[in-house]
């Protein structure tokens, strides 16, 4: 009787063992469809939410099976606080990382990054200094003169800018633009009504008024 009760505390030992072995191994939900990602050397191209690459197989698959978004690295300026200050090719911003990540990948090449942004009220952005990009990011923005790789991205608003020279550019975007005088550089009014009040030399694509005169100034 002695010998039975010790076969039968012996095999419920290593059942107990068999099944905290098989619950405890690998990582909770790693075989899901994010973790599997990981596999193959996939972790090598993958980000986490925030941009951060991952140190092996292991730390990705972790991460995946926990719920973790991962994205490829080639979406790495959006991620963070990193969509905050990137716009589209529009001028227009984005509202989540994730928003910016899916239009990185469905316009490579075409991704604005923002030295400098506004808000989606009316700002007055002041001058904006040589090979600076602003982007105004919604409402009536106004700024100085753009000159020397000077660059302004207006998006949605009526935005008014007073002087566009060599190397400068005003994207307009959406809404009713107007820029003070061209000479030389570029003004793309982009959609809806815009004007040049006085237009010296340059180049002036989608804008409907030329040479309008003072009277043109918001």
């Amino acid at each position: 009787m002695r010998w039975r009760t010790l076969l039968v505390l012996c095999a419920l030992v290593a059942l107990t063992v068999g099944v905290a072995t098989a619950t405890g191994s690998g990582n909770p939900g790693g075989n899901s469809a994010n973790a599997k990602k990981c596999y193959k050397g996939g972790w090598q191209t993958l980000v986490d939410a925030n941009g951060n690459p991952f140190a092996n197989q292991d730390a990705c698959v972790s991460y995946g099976a926990k719920g973790g978004v991962l994205y490829p690295s080639s979406a790495g300026p959006c991620l963070g606080t990193g969509y905050q200050m990137k716009a589209t090719a529009n001028g227009d911003p984005f509202a989540s990382a994730a928003a910016c990540a899916a239009y990185l990948a469905a316009n490579p090449g075409q991704l604005v990054s923002c030295t400098r942004v506004g808000t989606s009220g009316n700002d007055d952005l002041g001058l904006v200094g040589s090979d600076e990009v602003v982007c105004g990011f919604g409402g009536n923005d106004i700024a100085g003169n753009l000159l020397n790789g000077a660059v302004f991205y207006g998006g949605p608003g009526d935005d008014f800018i007073n002087f566009v020279g060599p190397g400068g550019t005003f994207n307009g975007g959406a809404g009713d633009d107007t820029l003070g005088e061209l000479s030389g550089g570029t003004f793309d009014g982009g959609a809806d009504t815009d004007a040049i009040c006085l237009y010296l030399s340059g180049s002036h694509p989608n804008v409907e008024n030329i040479d309008t005169g003072p009277g043109c100034i918001p």
